[in-house]
């Protein structure tokens, strides 16, 4: 029982605190120690002690790691320390009468020793005396001052002062909640709101700025990275609510506060009990998974305990680290990855036949613009009959859910990528009409940070020193971030019956042009003056503005308020399969001409753009 020197101690301290607490329960009661209790104050101690150790050892209190203790654990050590209270007070009435004590002194006694041991035991679960000397002898490395009093403020307080080793010290808290000014929140006051935060920065010795407001829209985040970019302080941020994938809150999440914090939006709520009913223990595969959002599909789709997740990609580099980090950061979900191309059908039936999944992301895509204006034979090889083969095999094998990711630039397309993806949504609607499994298609605009996105260029041509080239003054895209993304895309699985096309509200249209201010400003230049904005015109089939069809007329309500269903132009779709059989044979011949003439016959609001120049000049032209 005692063997451990830990327990020793313990029961030694337990001791001492027991005879402490009768001998400050009869100085209570009578201000001295009366000679009758003087002459036998040994006999009573040693009474009390047998007593309460014998009631201590028989519920179990040296055996346990009081670091982990619980309720449990405390209602025992109650009931241990009553029982040694009535254990003492029985001994001493049937040893000797005389050594009875007044019933205040019990009663002082009791709780005195009670408070004291139940005292012992939390200092060592909360490891008060290490947290105390560590923090006696920390080295301050940094003050801070942290944004935000709410939850996410209160756990970043928490995780601060359990891990002195950091040599944080907190100089106080901003709050946009007014009420809030004044008060304490783990020992740091809230010094004012956040529009008091330029006047803190310049009255007290401020490090470095830490964000804690997961929720905060973009305009607030803006407001308080340029008042620090004004004092030369530092910014740390938590990240948003969607991108925090296992829910828990810690300092080791804060990182360099990003363009997509400038652009946030109120945070995506999702129904994780409708997602888990068509994912929980359930086979998924991911086409194109490797990707930007088909690996945030996979990271988001772990979250709910599928029975394994299978992607299918081309690019052996990129699946190999992701399959590196799901390993890493998912140990508990089995993952499979696949190699093959979704143009190839016997390696894609193949792969249906030994994995039998029960749910089907189809990101799997050929999406540079531009580049699909050179490749048109090559879009439509990928993207529609791609599509088309992975669509068959999942209606071979009896998929429950196939969910297509489609792009606004399917509406009204003036590019070959946008009109093959329009394409591949007709084919998924066709499957839908003749298949047990349900066929949806997700539509939504730009991501931030995608592979091939506009900020990463920026960003590269910043680091380079400029000028950051922007298409047109005026061009203006939809924007949303990939967690967020991929979370409602899960969402529109749950949503969807089949047969929809369903779209995703991005917001407001952001343009180019501020997104590159905001990045050279963000990258500590001034634009105009350190880094030019160069304007090179619109590239082959862009357009300078994105649609959504997020209008009453063309669009029907979900129970979900960012998600709507597309309300499209009926389709022959007896005619689609004798269209696409041409498409496909002029596909396979290289008439480049003659897929741009059948795609405009397939998809009725396809107008294509002025045919771009061939990346290489025939010789003799």
């Amino acid at each position: 029982m005692l063997s451990n020197k830990k327990n020793l101690f313990l029961a030694l301290c337990d001791l001492a605190i027991v005879n402490l607490a009768l001998y400050i329960g009869i100085i209570m009661r009578f201000e001295t120690v009366p000679r009758p209790f003087a002459d036998r104050f040994i006999h009573i101690c040693l009474i009390y002690s047998l007593a309460y150790m014998l009631s201590l050892a028989a519920f179990g209190m040296y055996r346990r790691i009081w670091r982990y203790a619980s309720i449990r654990e405390g209602v025992l050590l109650g009931l241990s320390l009553l029982l040694g209270a009535t254990a003492s007070t029985t001994l001493t009435l049937f040893i000797d009468r005389n050594l009875i004590l007044p019933r205040s002194v019990i009663a002082i006694q009791f709780l005195l020793s009670g408070i004291l041991i139940t005292g012992t035991r939390l200092c060592i679960k909360f490891d008060i005396l290490d947290r105390l000397r560590s923090y006696l002898s920390r080295d301050i490395k940094k003050n801070v001052i942290v944004v935000g009093a709410g939850d996410a403020g209160a756990l970043i307080l928490k995780e601060i002062q359990k891990h002195n080793e950091l040599g944080i010290r907190v100089l106080g808290l901003v709050d946009d909640d007014k009420a809030k000014v004044g008060r304490e929140l783990y020992g740091a006051r809230v010094l004012g709101t956040t529009e008091d935060l330029s006047r803190l920065l310049k009255s007290r010795p401020i490090d470095e700025v830490i964000i804690a407001m997961p929720s905060a829209p973009g305009t607030a985040v803006r407001r308080i990275v340029n008042a620090c970019k004004k004092e030369a302080v530092k910014t740390t941020i938590l990240p948003a609510l969607f991108e925090i994938v296992s829910g828990n809150v810690s300092v080791s999440q804060l990182r360099k506060v990003e363009l997509e914090d400038l652009l946030r939006r109120e945070p995506v709520r999702i129904e994780s009990d409708e997602i888990a009913e068509y994912l929980h223990r359930k086979r998924v595969l991911v086409t194109g998974g490797a990707g930007s959002i088909g690996s945030e599909i996979c990271r988001q789709v772990a979250r709910f305990d599928p029975e394994c997740i299978a992607v299918f990609d081309y690019c052996e580099n990129n699946l190999y680290r992701l399959e590196l980090e799901m390993k890493r950061r998912y140990p508990y979900v089995p993952f499979v990855p696949l190699i093959g191309s979704i143009q190839d059908e016997t390696r894609v039936l193949q792969v249906f036949a030994g994995l039998r999944p029960h749910v089907v992301f189809h990101a799997a895509a050929h999406k540079h613009v531009p580049m699909m204006e050179h490749n048109p034979c090559e879009a439509v090889k990928n993207n529609v009959f791609g599509s088309k083969i992975v669509a068959q095999a999942a209606d071979r094998y009896k998929v429950e859910r196939f969910v297509l990711i489609s792009t606004d630039k399917a509406v009204n397309p003036t590019n070959v990528m946008g009109a093959t993806k329009r394409a591949a949504e007709m084919v998924v609607q066709y499957m839908n009409q003749h298949s047990a499994t349900r066929f949806m298609a997700v539509r939504f605009g730009n991501v931030l940070g995608s592979d091939g996105s506009v900020v990463p260029l920026f960003k590269k041509q910043i680091a380079e020193g400029g000028p950051v080239t922007v298409t047109h003054p005026e061009v203006t895209r939809y924007f949303m971030t990939i967690p967020e993304a991929c979370q409602l895309v899960l969402q529109a699985g749950a949503i969807g019956e089949g047969g929809e096309v369903l779209l995703l509200d991005m917001g407001e249209p952001t343009k180019i042009r501020d997104l590159a201010e905001d990045l050279i400003r963000f990258s500590g230049f001034e634009p105009g003056r350190d880094i030019e904005i160069e304007y090179i015109g619109l590239r082959p089939g862009e357009k300078l503005f994105e649609e959504l069809l997020l209008d009453e007329e063309n669009t029907t309500a979900t129970r979900h308020e960012k998600i709507y269903i597309a309300n499209l132009a009926h389709y022959d779709m007896d005619k689609l399969t004798s269209i696409l059989t041409e498409l496909e044979k002029a596909g396979a011949s290289g008439n480049e001409e003659h897929v741009r003439l059948i795609l405009q016959e397939l998809v009725g609001t396809y107008h294509p753009a002025e045919t771009p120049m061939p990346l290489v000049a025939v010789a003799g032209e």
